[in-house]
């Protein structure tokens, strides 16, 4: 490229950003910045005193990597998300959010108060963020810009992800990518290509923090063609740039993560059909309902797993009516594209960002969640601006760099958009209790969801937890014990082929020694899902408990073989070799569950004792003191 063209096209750069902004006009866009961000504390102000619930139990809760705190950071770097919890098929990679996580332990081990306050901080810093943003590139359209925050910060449907912690990933991700597009907007007006390296940097942590974070590769071009007058060929260059960190993304998650298996009917409904066009067709539905709670947000649900949303075929009205939506969005949004219709950039921004989600590409581990809305929702939220913008006129005065000014020039916008906003918020707080616990998040869902198999799962399994029934008198408990079965077995009576209900029924038996009725769940657990982990250590653990220890011996190490970083059969089988007196191969598997979660207590104290079995008083000392300083009961043991 010559010199001349070269200066061209730095002249088309310059004169894409606009002129410095007043001071006035600077003032008002930190004023409404803080509106934003006051509408997103009000929003989950109510969220600070809730619990852990769902997800957080795989990811902070019951995950003995990330209580490894700071320490930790290196191994979860090197790992699944949600390894370190006794789960098999992971497949995430999102080693970002899974550190904050584990700062959180470190700091307040046991306590959901910091994670609840950090999600709620960082949904208003993303609130303001989004504002700024939009601010940069619309500088002529304030009015949008400020209220597609708005709708975006207060729409209802992101109640999953700031009322649950373990859904940081999706607004650190988030976050991550409009600090990169700040970035690229510094970049535009000062032409300094650090700007683009902190761009690319930022694009990558935000990769780091959630998997969809693939789809902004197509939101950057489309943001710098909509919203700046930056050449096509620079567009790309600028664009292929962020190439770079998606690959190195993508490559270091197939060395940790693997090859990606297609999911079960458990997780994803699509797969209850072998016929691909029933699962694309059904995959078209679910988008139309996705549809609907961005429109009218009335009925949430945590869960939506089969059969709460039967399959469609080609030939139901619900396919036709969703795929004729999305036509008709698909078919405007193109038409408008080059008119940079800001109506039709936000369909397209949805349309971009929903693709990975949509199960129309690739299979993901679940056919539909509201929390996979949180990025989508600002493609509607933004539509919903401009087209209220666009057929709202109001008389306009100039200048309208102050508050009062900025609200009496759209005085029927702003009271529109106020009773959205309004609509909004009381649906939010009508729902953030719903996240307050567990048992307020399950009990919900058998209403919202009462066909969901996973919903009567969830709620069976929280009752027959003994540290809940305990907690009422005994004549109560039975009535608990007795609905929290029912329960299991409702879930299987929808889906006969979910493993985890029976595997459950199967652990509740076993807790109250049981052992005849144990041994009979976890086999028929088995018998559905043979390379279960779980269940070849539970059942090992019957057989341990009834001295048959060659049996579990045998269902033990099948358990490390169909897991192998299943820290609980590395335990049990150190224990049952240190019971029948094989004190080398006991130490060996204990060592090895100390590989994989170092912090665990317990298997510190059975190797102390073994040690000292073996008369080793030093290394006895050793682990006997790590155990009493991990958890105070092994004191004095």
């Amino acid at each position: 490229m010559n010199s001349k063209n070269q200066k061209k096209i730095k002249k088309a750069v310059r004169q894409s950003i606009p002129l410095p902004e007043t001071d006035l006009h600077q003032k008002l866009i930190r004023i409404l910045a803080l509106i934003v961000a006051t509408v997103a504390l009000i929003q989950y102000i109510q969220t600070f005193t809730h619990g852990f619930a769902l997800d957080d139990y795989s990811a902070i809760l019951e995950n003995k990597v990330t209580q490894g705190g700071i320490q930790a950071i290196p191994t979860i770097f090197n790992t699944t998300y949600r390894f370190g919890y006794p789960i098999q098929g992971d497949e995430l990679y999102r080693p970002i959010p899974k550190s904050v996580f584990a700062i959180l332990w470190q700091l307040a081990p046991n306590n959901p108060l910091p994670g609840h306050l950090l999600n709620i901080i960082l949904y208003a810093i993303t609130g303001i963020l989004l504002f700024i943003t939009l601010a940069k590139f619309l500088p002529q359209n304030i009015h949008v810009a400020f209220f597609s925050a708005i709708f975006f910060t207060a729409h209802p449907v992101h109640t999953e992800v700031v009322a649950n912690i373990k859904s940081m990933d999706e607004m650190l991700s988030f976050l991550f990518f409009l600090i990169s597009l700040l970035c690229l907007h510094q970049y535009f007006g000062s032409q300094k290509k650090r700007w683009v390296f902190f761009s690319v940097v930022s694009y990558f942590a935000s990769l780091l923090s959630k998997e969809s974070a693939i789809t902004y590769l197509a939101v950057f071009p489309l943001i710098i063609f909509y919203f700046t007058k930056i050449p096509a060929a620079k567009n790309f260059r600028i664009s292929m740039l962020m190439l770079i960190p998606a690959l190195i993304f993508l490559i270091i998650r197939y060395r940790i993560v693997g090859e990606t298996v297609l999911p079960g009917m458990a997780d994803n409904a699509l797969f209850a059909s072998n016929d691909e066009l029933v699962r694309k067709a059904s995959a078209v539905c679910f988008l139309g309902i996705y549809l609907r709670l961005l429109i009218i947000p009335s009925a949430l649900s945590f869960d939506y797993s089969y059969n709460q949303i039967p399959l469609c075929s080609l030939m139901d009205i619900q396919f036709w009516i969703a795929a004729g939506a999305y036509l008709a969005l698909l078919i405007f949004s193109i038409v408008y594209l080059k008119k940079k219709n800001l109506i039709a950039f936000g369909i397209l921004f949805f349309l971009i960002t929903i693709s990975i989600s949509s199960n129309l590409i690739i299979y993901i581990g679940t056919h539909m969640a509201e929390r996979l809305l949180y990025v989508p929702s600002l493609g509607f939220c933004f539509s919903l601006a401009a087209a209220l913008g666009y057929f709202i006129k109001d008389k306009k005065s100039i200048p309208s760099d102050s508050l009062k000014l900025f609200f009496q020039n759209r005085v029927v916008l702003t009271g529109l958009a106020s009773a959205v906003t309004f609509f909004y918020t009381l649906k939010t707080w009508s729902q953030n209790p719903v996240w307050r616990n567990n048992e307020t998040l399950y009990e919900s869902g058998i209403v919202q969801s009462p066909k969901s198999h996973r919903t009567h799962f969830y709620l069976g399994n929280f009752l027959l937890k003994k540290k809940y029934y305990s907690g009422f008198p005994a004549n109560q408990q039975k009535q608990i014990i007795q609905r929290g079965l029912g329960e299991l077995r409702k879930s299987i009576a929808i889906y006969p082929e979910f493993a985890d209900a029976w595997l459950h029924i199967g652990n509740y038996y076993s807790e109250i020694h049981q052992e005849d009725s144990a041994e009979y769940y976890f086999i028929k657990t088995l018998e559905i899902e043979p390379f279960l982990a779980v269940a070849h250590n539970n059942l090992g653990t019957v057989y341990f408990g009834q001295k048959k220890y060659g049996e579990a011996i045998s269902e033990f190490i099948s358990a490390i073989q169909n897991d192998p970083n299943y820290h609980d059969g590395y335990r049990n089988l150190g224990s049952v070799y240190g019971t029948i007196g094989k004190y080398q191969e006991s130490i060996k598997y204990f060592n090895r569950a100390l590989q994989i979660a170092p912090e665990d207590a317990e298997t510190n104290y059975y190797l102390g004792i073994t040690y000292r079995n073996l008369g080793d008083m030093l290394n006895a000392r050793v682990f006997l003191d790590r155990a009493a300083a991990l958890d105070p009961q092994f004191r004095n043991q």
